[in-house]
């Protein structure tokens, strides 16, 4: 029996408990056990929280963040009615009458009606099927969920005008080699955030060595947001796999969105974890391996690696 089948029926909401916040939120992997044991026939006692708040919140849960989810995030980051309607939105998520929000390239508002269950496209990284989804307007979505004492329509127009510019990021990714990879890390002001957290920021460019002797082995990926530098990552010309890209860094979870679903949709490899790496939506462990010109005890100064970190003489590897 499905999860979703047994929070449907009056027991199994029961047997489920009456604290749902907690076993969300810390214990996924113990709720799923305890379902797998409900017995239909058995007698629960009842409890304060209804289907629809049980429902909502496991499938929501199995289903991830959408990128409507992380522009809402982006959004809280605002101030004054742009801030108040997304901290609305996040807050009282699980509430709304509709289900798998998400937003579409249009800029409409898609949604699974309530009640009905959510199929997950197969190594989609998230993407949910079209199938009895409906649509609507940014604007007639949230004047039909915001209550009218907290914006007006003037107000709910001036958040859609904010989320609308946050969607039409223009992003795209510039391959650069050699001596051209200190420069790109260095060029980053300190005043962006996502960057401060780099280890190789502001480093001498002795530290990229490594990359300059290897512009067939090592390239770095510049992600732009028209003429503005949002993230980058290392991609390996491995033995195993060909070239397989590296841990981005990004300036805003809709970067990392994107990124994710070009990913998928060029079928590219990437690092899930050190060992890790997927293709296609699936994943595989994977030890992974690049030659290098020369031995590593010859450089002065080495890079920080995220994946490459073990050697052997003129090779680099993962570790596995």
């Amino acid at each position: 029996m499905k999860l979703i089948d047994v929070i449907k029926t009056a027991n199994g909401r029961s047997y489920i408990g009456e604290n749902p916040e907690r076993y969300i939120s810390s214990d996924w992997n113990r709720l799923s056990s305890e379902v797998k044991g409900y017995d239909p026939n058995e007698e629960y006692e009842e409890c304060e929280f209804s289907y629809k708040e049980y429902a909502r919140k496991l499938q929501k849960f199995e289903s991830g963040y959408t990128k409507l989810w992380l522009l809402m995030s982006e959004l809280s980051n605002k101030s004054g009615i742009t801030k108040k309607i997304a901290d609305f939105y996040r807050n009282r998520y699980y509430d709304i009458d509709g289900d798998f929000f998400e937003i579409e390239k249009n800029g409409d508002i898609s949604y699974m009606p309530y009640n009905k269950e959510q199929i997950i496209i197969p190594n989609s990284n998230w993407k949910y099927d079209p199938k009895g989804r409906q649509t609507m307007s940014a604007f007639k979505f949230f004047k039909k969920i915001i209550p009218a004492n907290m914006a007006n329509e003037h107000q709910i127009q001036e958040f859609v005008n904010n989320l609308m510019a946050l969607t039409t990021l223009s992003l795209r990714v510039e391959f650069v080699r050699g001596g051209d990879i200190g420069r790109i890390y260095n060029s980053v002001k300190m005043e962006e955030g996502w960057a401060k957290k780099s280890c190789m920021r502001g480093q001498s460019i002795n530290k990229f060595a490594l990359y300059n002797d290897n512009p067939d082995t090592c390239e770095l990926g510049v992600v732009y947001d028209k003429d503005k530098i949002v993230g980058r990552f290392l991609r390996w010309n491995t033995k195993e796999l060909g070239w397989v890209e590296d841990v981005l860094y990004y300036a805003t979870g809709m970067v990392k969105a994107w990124y994710d679903e070009r990913c998928v949709e060029e079928k590219l490899w990437y690092r899930v974890g050190r060992t890790h790496f997927a293709r296609d939506g699936k994943e595989y462990t994977k030890r992974l391996t690049v030659d290098i010109v020369k031995p590593l005890k010859q450089y002065e100064h080495l890079p920080y690696l995220d994946t490459m970190s073990c050697s052997n003489e003129k090779t680099l590897h993962n570790g596995a």
